[in-house]
């Protein structure tokens, strides 16, 4: 919103503001690539988030066009590390961390932060090697599993 933008960047500011050219930090929201998502808004930022950290790119926000930014908030992005993500790009570095912040009209409010983990080698799947998979499937009914089975077929 007009006003919370910036009190939020402003909270933000405070846990993880550094001195201007100390590296940026990427600041997004994902309400502008999917609309308002109400109260799915903070799972929504969280599996953008995890994607991010789990591709290792930067996303934009969707609608980050240089006039279509609060005012206030671009204000307040200005005088610290923060820095609004308007292309794509790689993360670079490890580990990549991120925040997501949810902050509810109706006062409930959630911080999660998401770290990578360590780069494994790829396990190979059993699939590959001749191996049965096994799927489970879940349904009220009968129907409804052979309905789940068939799906998986198509």
């Amino acid at each position: 919103t007009y006003v919370g933008d910036p009190i939020e960047a402003e909270a933000l500011a405070g846990q993880y503001w550094r001195k201007k050219g100390s590296g940026k930090i990427s600041v997004g929201s994902v309400k502008g690539n999917i609309g308002h998502a109400n109260t799915a808004a903070g799972a929504m930022g969280f599996a953008k988030a995890a994607m991010c950290v789990y591709e290792g790119v930067l996303v934009p926000s969707g609608s980050s066009s240089e006039g279509s930014v609060n005012p206030l908030l671009s204000h307040r992005l200005e005088a610290s590390n923060m820095e609004l993500q308007r292309v794509f790009e790689p993360w670079t570095g490890s580990p990549r961390v991120a925040t997501v912040s949810a902050l509810g009209i109706g006062g409930t409010n959630a911080h999660v932060i998401i770290e990578s983990g360590p780069q494994l080698p790829r396990a190979r799947s059993p699939a590959s090697e001749g191996h049965p998979i096994y799927i489970a499937l879940s349904s009220y009914d009968q129907e409804g599993l052979q309905e789940e089975a068939r799906a998986l077929t198509e």
